[in-house]
C-alpha cells in the first residue's frame, strides 16, 4: 500500500513544515500574529513599538559614494513604520534627501551631506514629540 502525502499547509508559513533550505542570507524573525517578517508586521502592537533603550549612533561615511558625504543614523529599532517616520521627519526638517532600510537586525536611515550633530539633535527632539 502506498504511503499518502501530507497535505499542503494551511498557512504559508506553517510551524508545521519547518524551513530546510533558504537563500536568504539572514533569516528574518516573524510575527507571531500575521506571520510576516517583523519589519513589515501590520499587527496593531507591532506599529505603536517603542524605540529601544539603546541609543541611536551617528556616523559619517565618505566611502563608495563618489566623494560625497553621507550622515548615516545606526542602532535604530528594525520597526519600519518608526523608520520610516523619522526618516520622513529629518528629510523635511534638514531639506535633503535621505533613505532607510534594515540590516543585521537594525534600522538604518542615510541622510545626504555633514549632518552629524543636527541629526541628533533631531531625532531627540522625534522621540520626545512621539512620547507626548
Amino acid at each position: 500500500m502506498p504511503q499518502r502525502k501530507k497535505p499542503a499547509p494551511s498557512k504559508p508559513h506553517d510551524p508545521e513544515y519547518a524551513l530546510a533550505y533558504s537563500t536568504d542570507p539572514v533569516p528574518q524573525k516573524r510575527c507571531g500574529q500575521c506571520l510576516r517578517p517583523l519589519p513589515e508586521c501590520v499587527c496593531p502592537r507591532a506599529q505603536g513599538a517603542a524605540p529601544p533603550n539603546k541609543p541611536a549612533a551617528v556616523r559619517l561615511e565618505k566611502k563608495g559614494r563618489g566623494g560625497k558625504s553621507v550622515t548615516v543614523l545606526y542602532r535604530l529599532p528594525p520597526n519600519a513604520s518608526y523608520l520610516e517616520a523619522l526618516c520622513k521627519f529629518l528629510k523635511s526638517s534638514l531639506g535633503t534627501g535621505g533613505t532607510h532600510y534594515l540590516s543585521s537586525g537594525e534600522g538604518i536611515i542615510e541622510i545626504q551631506g555633514e549632518r552629524q550633530s543636527e541629526v541628533l539633535e533631531l531625532v531627540k527632539k522625534f522621540d520626545a514629540k512621539k512620547k507626548h
